[in-house]
């Protein structure tokens, strides 16, 4: 009876077939659902692990805790962290070198991947990115910008998120290059967003004025200053010329009209600019440029080159020689680099064998808003009726005696134009024995003045002198048209004849040959006052000149 009963017991625990069928499939299916969301929350970035949830590490997070900020920067000699998006490279990364060379560059960090391998070289200084805005609506009034290889591109992070990792993981500065007006201002309104966290070197690039083989011009300057001024003011403006390279050309470059153009259009805002300058037009511009860089402290250059230019490697070395080291970054294949560093930097000057022209001896005198004046280190660009040159020191001739003033320079047109379409009063004049400029009645201005003009008529005369009678002495002559001219006055005193020289030249070494003809005049004038100034001045020209070389010696 017993054992009966204990069978009967043991039948009712059993399960039947079916009712074990059923059972099986219910824990397949909870053995799916669980798998299900052990995938879904690592995927998610999150691990179960008992009644606890935690995010891991990404792997920038994951590869950068703990660790330093790298490159070394002044950043890691602070007590107290500030703001650096402003400063230049040299003076931002602790390099033992004084030599925008030394600065590093990476042109092709657009992905994640890219960017993480990037912020692990730590002696990598400055990355580049285009971006691309991804516009809301058809009226560009909304828009988020990612990075991207090309402006085409419709891959890349968003502009947010790769500020933030650089900021957050590395000491490196960036350089966004800007396709647009309406890119540049959704641009800085992420660098406003980021204000708080960005620390390192920022650098804004946009193509602002047509340059070689390019009549385009991509962003309106005054928009672009306008929102910077605005929107984020902490950032180095890297302004360039739109630019085509033609195989055929052996000598392209930077012309005079567009490096003042250039002047002009950085004058009307006070952020640090660095000028993109392509490498295949470096070498043939190096007067133009050392010029624009030599304007202001607040000026330098970024080299940089396309990967279709083809340029010889000497010449690149031979424009790192005229300028100079501090000034100058160079984005360049590595190769290059290799090669420009192995050669001794030793600077050369760009201007003549001995240096003539000196800034600091000439006054700039400017008698409306249309005209204007630059002062470079080997040559002044004047543009407009109302701009004068001015020596800052009277210069005097003994009289009876035998001291001599020599008045010497080169002029230079930027324009031309057809002969018959000339004025014979358009030209450039150069006075001695002169009382200067008194605003606001130039047209007083006294003294012997040279005047050439850009149609070749050379005459020497008197102007505003007091005259015995009516009697007007002048003298004249005529040269080819030309674009560039030497001068060479020379005054003995009173009692002597004033002989002035006029020679045809060449404007750039480089230039073919050309017939360099002269003429001589001479012209006797009774003294007016012991003491007199020197004043270039040009007349009735729509464009600008270029005097270089010009020097007093008395």
């Amino acid at each position: 009876m017993v054992r009966l009963v204990m069978t009967r017991k043991l039948r009712k625990m059993m399960l039947t077939r079916r009712e074990l069928a059923v059972l099986c499939i219910v824990c397949l299916f909870a053995g799916a659902f669980l798998l299900h969301r052990r995938v879904t929350s690592i995927r998610s970035g999150f691990i179960m692990t008992g009644n606890t949830s935690e995010r891991p590490q990404d792997e920038f997070e994951a590869e950068f805790k703990d660790k330093d900020l790298m490159p070394p920067s002044v950043e890691n000699m602070e007590e107290t962290k500030r703001i650096h998006t402003i400063d230049s490279p040299l003076q931002y990364f602790l390099t033992m070198y004084t030599d925008g060379l030394e600065i590093t560059w990476s042109s092709d960090v657009t992905t994640k991947e890219s960017l993480l391998n990037a912020l692990k070289d730590y002696m990598l200084m400055m990355l580049e990115a285009d971006v691309q805005v991804r516009w809301e609506s058809l009226k560009q009034s909304e828009g988020t910008a990612f990075v991207s290889l090309g402006t085409k591109s419709s891959n890349g992070m968003s502009l947010n998120e790769y500020l933030t990792k650089i900021a957050k993981f590395s000491n490196k500065g960036v350089k966004i290059n800007i396709p647009d007006i309406d890119s540049a201002r959704v641009v800085l309104q992420n660098l406003n967003e980021l204000v708080t966290i960005l620390h390192s070197p920022v650098w804004i690039h946009a193509n602002v004025l047509p340059g070689p083989n390019d009549d385009s011009t991509p962003v309106d300057s005054r928009k672009l200053f306008g929102f910077v001024n605005d929107l984020y003011p902490g950032v180095t403006l890297c302004l360039g010329w739109a630019s085509d390279w033609d195989p055929e050309d052996a000598f392209q470059r930077y012309t005079w009209q567009q490096v003042i153009d250039m002047a002009k259009v950085s004058a009307t805002t006070t952020q640090p600019i660095a000028f993109a300058v392509r490498a295949v037009f470096a070498f043939n511009s190096v007067r133009q440029l050392k010029f624009l860089l030599s304007l202001t402290g607040r000026f330098s250059i970024y080299v940089w080159i396309s990967k279709y230019d083809i340029m010889q490697l000497t010449e690149l070395i031979k424009f790192r020689q005229f300028m100079d080291h501090k000034r100058v970054f160079y984005n360049l294949p590595p190769d290059f680099l290799k090669a420009v560093k192995a050669v001794s930097p030793e600077k050369l000057s760009a201007g003549s064998e001995s240096k003539k022209w000196n800034r600091n001896v000439w006054a700039p005198v400017l008698l409306d808003d249309a005209s204007l004046v630059f002062l470079g280190e080997d040559q002044a660009a004047l543009e407009g009726s109302g701009s004068w040159l001015i020596s800052k020191i009277p210069f005097q001739t003994e009289l009876q005696s035998s001291r001599v003033v020599t008045v010497a320079g080169k002029v230079q047109f930027l324009d031309f134009e057809p002969i018959n379409s000339l004025t014979s009063e358009s030209g450039v004049e150069i006075f001695i024995r002169s009382t200067g400029v008194n605003p606001p009645t130039p047209d007083k201005i006294r003294g012997v003045v040279l005047f050439i003009g850009r149609d070749g008529t050379i005459t020497f005369s008197e102007r505003n002198f007091k005259k015995s009678g009516g009697f007007e002495i002048k003298t004249s002559a005529r040269l080819p048209q030309n674009d560039c001219y030497k001068f060479n006055i020379v005054d003995h005193g009173e009692n002597s004849p004033i002989f002035c020289e006029v020679t045809v030249v060449k404007c750039e070494e480089d230039e073919g040959t050309l017939n360099s003809e002269n003429v001589m005049l001479h012209l006797q004038v009774a003294y007016q006052q012991p003491l007199f100034y020197v004043v270039v001045h040009p007349r009735g020209l729509k464009h600008p000149i270029i005097i270089e070389d010009l020097e007093v010696v008395s």
